[in-house]
Formats: structure tokens, sequence, C-alpha cells
């Protein structure tokens, strides 16, 4: 059931502001999660329940091609759409097309390319990373501000988190993984991770875009070369734990670079949401996959199969979680004739239902919202 692609991120841009030193962290608090292998497959219905099920608006200027991202905030959702012209497209939490972030071209307030994007928890403020610079742009579209780039070094994810701006490198061609700005003023606060510059071509990210998140106060921020999660305090960046899914056959950044061929040989972080202290997400290679979960309380880490869905979602928002899927999908899952597809009939329940004969194979994406039984 995975939805979109990995990023491809060998072209990006640095930013040019000055640099005021490497990884302020004073201490790296290290924890090996043990996994914990549950045998039989489970049902995510156990876990999660569906609430809604929200039709992208089949307008022309909207239909949607590849989803490389999706963001729900308060003020509305944003879609980095892969299409042949990469943009990014605002709708309504119901989703009614609200306007188109930006656009293509070489005059100020204009991109050449989309590489990934960014919006503030309220949308008020939107950051296309593109090229040659980052653009800020309002909920209506409208061009903000600039942050220059320069080189062949790349932005590879933006996080807004209370009025500061987190800048993810991941391919180490930076000497941190993390710098964070004022994203008033653009002024450089600090740098977070300190790892050597030494850049990588493998296309490893997450598949959902999603490599910076926030919740509760704690900033998430993976290396999936290493297979680990770091996680800093926002109002101290200096207090980072390093979290370790303690399975021989996860990827290491050496193998990688050993051998090009190990993307199907050992299993990478596929994806991830972390929501209320807890990560869930997959990891996969190409002959399989597992999820996992793990509570940044624990030094466990639950790996197991699910036999209705999976943790590839594409997003999380205030509780709620977000998987986008084709209007063909979603016949999938309604034919009766299809008896495997059963379990996920009985997770979408009867709202999935009460769509049947009103979904047509031409229809826009799909967007799936649910939440966790215990916050329902």
């Amino acid at each position: 059931m995975k939805k979109v692609h990995c990023l491809t991120i060998l072209c990006l841009a640095l930013l040019s502001s000055c640099r005021k030193g490497a990884d302020n962290a004073t201490g790296l608090q290290e924890i090996t999660l043990e996994p914990h292998f549950v045998e039989d497959a489970l049902p995510l219905c156990d876990e999660f329940a569906t609430v809604e099920i929200i039709p992208f608006e089949n307008k022309t200027e909207c239909m949607l091609t590849e989803v490389k991202k999706l963001m729900v905030t308060d003020a509305g959702i944003y879609v980095f759409d892969a299409s042949p012209s990469p943009r990014v497209l605002s709708f309504r939490h119901d989703g009614r097309f609200k306007n188109e972030i930006g656009s293509r071209g070489h005059a100020k307030g204009e991109y050449q390319m989309v590489l990934n994007m960014g919006a503030t928890a309220n949308g008020d403020t939107v950051a296309v990373v593109g090229y040659p610079e980052i653009l800020l742009y309002a909920a209506n579209g409208r061009y903000l501000a600039s942050l220059p780039v320069k080189d062949n070094n790349g932005v590879e994810d933006v996080l807004f988190a209370d009025g500061r701006l987190y800048l993810g490198y991941f391919h180490r061609q930076e000497k941190s993984m993390m710098s964070l700005y004022e994203s008033c003023s653009m002024e450089h606060v600090t740098d977070m991770i300190e790892t050597p510059v030494d850049p990588i071509g493998a296309s490893l990210g997450v598949d959902n875009g999603h490599l910076l998140q926030e919740d509760g106060g704690k900033v998430y921020c993976p290396d999936v070369l290493n297979s680990c999660f770091y996680v800093c305090d926002k109002s101290n960046t200096g207090d980072v734990s390093k979290y370790s899914i303690g399975l021989e056959e996860m990827l290491k950044e050496k193998d990688v670079r050993d051998n090009a061929d190990t993307e199907e040989k050992a299993y990478r972080i596929a994806s991830y949401q972390a929501c209320d202290g807890v990560v869930r997400g997959v990891i996969e290679h190409g002959k399989g996959y597992y999820d996992f979960r793990f509570a940044l309380s624990d030094k466990t880490v639950d790996i197991m199969r699910h036999n209705d869905w999976d943790y590839s979602f594409d997003c999380c928002h205030s509780g709620s979680f977000y998987t986008v899927v084709s209007a063909s999908t979603l016949l999938d899952y309604m034919d009766k004739d299809k008896k495997y597809m059963e379990p996920v009939r009985k997770l979408l329940g009867n709202i999935l239902g009460e769509m049947e004969g009103k979904v047509s194979p031409t229809d826009n994406y799909y967007l799936i919202k649910m939440r966790l039984k215990h916050n329902l």
C-alpha cells in the first residue's frame, strides 16, 4: 500500500546565510531499541478507526498526479504534487480546491523546481524548497520572501516550529543534519547533529516527504542511512537523544557506501509519524516490509505486520492520521469480489459503504482520515 516514491535529492541547494559553528549538543543520549516481534498479523482496526474519506475536488487545475508530500494544517491542506511540472496546491479541509502556491518561472517569487515543502501548523505560511532559493508564501499563494541558496549542496526538508525554521540535510552534504533559523529574520541560530561532510548519492529518504517532524515540544530528525532517529527538545536544542532500531538487518551508512545494492538487502526506514510521544512507521526492502512502533519512554520497539493496512501514513495533524489513495484503489476496496480486501473494508467501515456508487475511476485522489481509538 505504498503510495509515493523516495525523494531524489541530488541537485539541491545550500543556504547562503553565515554559519555559527558546529553541532551545539553538549551531550548525546544514545538508546538502542530492543526489537520485540509480534508473531501474528494484527488488525489495524483494533488501534485506529476511520473518521472520514475526503474527495479532492475534480477541477482540471487541481488534478493530482503523484503526491510527494501532504500537510494538513489548521487552515487547510497543502499538497506537493510531482506532476510533469511539480507544484504545491492548497485545498480546504473538505477537499475543495483553494489555490496554487506560487508558480514556476524565473521572475522574483517564482520557482524553477520544487524539491520539498513545509507549512506552519496554523497554515498561514508555506515554504517551497526550490532552486535556486527557498520561497515563503502566504496561504493564498502570495509571495512573501525568499531565502537565497548557493552551491550544489542542499536543503531536503523544512519544518516550522514556534517561530523558527528547521532545515534538514540528510545526504552528508553539510556538517550537520539540521540547522535552526529564526523564521522572520532568517537569522541563523545553531546547527545540530554533527556529521562528516562526505556526500553520498543514494536516493534514500522517507517515502512521504516528512523527514523533519514536530510533536509535543520535540523535533524528530531521521537518519535513514543509519536507521535511527534524533530527537531534540525545542526549548533546548542541545538536548538530543538518538533512538536506533536494534536489528542486524537494518541499513547502515557503511553498507550503503560499500554496496550500491544494499537497499535490496537491508531494511530502511521508509516512513514514520510521531504523535503523542509514539513513533509509528514502516521499515522495508525490496522483498517485504514490517511496521514498527515505539514510545520515547520505552527501550523496546514493536515489529509487526498488519493484515488490513500499515503505518505508511502520509501525515499526522492534531492527532489525526491521513493517507492519500487513488480513486481506482478506493474502488478496489469496494469490490466485494475481492475477498482479500475484506479486512480493509472492515477497517474503513460504514464510511466506505456510504461511498458506493459515488466513486469514478477518473476522480481525483481521496484522503482517508483516521484517529487512534483511545483519542476518539
